[in-house]
């Protein structure tokens, strides 16, 4: 038994860890490459992601989840209810059964673009992110229906979904050039996106000096909460 969690929480911090990079995101081998636009529709290079910052947040659903499993003792599905188990089942389906989707969507788009290098070096890492993907999904399935273990259905997916472009750089993401994010992006997406963006800025406001002739001070600021000049 301890064994078994204690491999469990291994595999559950590489998964973890392992999401950071998805098929929308910047590949890690890739980070550093200067890639020229190329093609017919002027693809702008694709920047590394903030994975320090991401990691974080990918450490905290780790621990909070497991710690929300461990303390209503559902561990195992024979501990949890039935209906607890129905949704965590249904959600890990429902949230990996969209980015597979997106995956595939912009997988179809690329492949119908004029050939270029900037294209072909993107089809070949949105590929390779989406294998990695499928993987990681069928080893969460196999663990939850080998040994009954329910968070890794939850855990897995919240950081799926950390991992995508819309909550840090969706301009110049695969998810922009190829994905949905090419005509806007759905309107909901829109919205969650500003509202994240809207609560960073109040949690770590900009320090602006004051208009005026004389020299600004070091206490003679003023905050300015989501607004620029």
């Amino acid at each position: 038994m301890a064994l078994i969690k204690i491999a469990s929480l291994v595999l559950l911090g590489v998964l973890a860890t392992g999401s950071t990079t998805d098929a929308f995101a910047t590949p890690r081998r890739a980070r550093g490459l200067v890639v020229t636009r190329g093609g017919s529709v002027d693809l702008p290079p694709t920047k590394p992601k903030p994975l320090a910052v991401e990691l974080a947040v990918d450490v905290g659903v780790v621990a909070a989840t497991l710690g929300l499993f461990r303390r209503v003792g559902c561990i195992r599905a024979r501990d949890c209810g039935l209906r607890v188990v129905l949704a965590a089942r249904l959600f890990f389906a429902v949230a990996n059964s969209i980015l597979i989707a997106l995956y595939a969507s912009a997988l179809r788009y690329a492949r119908r673009l004029p050939t270029s290098p900037v294209v072909v070096q993107d089809i070949s890492f949105m590929e390779d992110r989406m294998r990695k993907s499928l993987f990681k999904i069928a080893v969460v399935l196999g663990l939850h229906v080998t040994f009954g273990l329910m968070p890794p259905l939850i855990v897995f997916s919240l950081v799926h979904w950390v991992a995508q472009p819309l909550w840090w750089d969706k301009e110049t993401s695969y998810y922009r050039k190829y994905g949905l994010g090419r005509n806007g992006g759905p309107r909901a997406f829109g919205v969650a996106r500003n509202i994240w963006i809207y609560t960073k800025e109040f949690m770590m406001p900009k320090k602006l000096p004051r208009s005026g002739g004389r020299s600004v001070g070091p206490d003679d600021t003023t905050y300015m909460y989501g607004l620029e000049n």
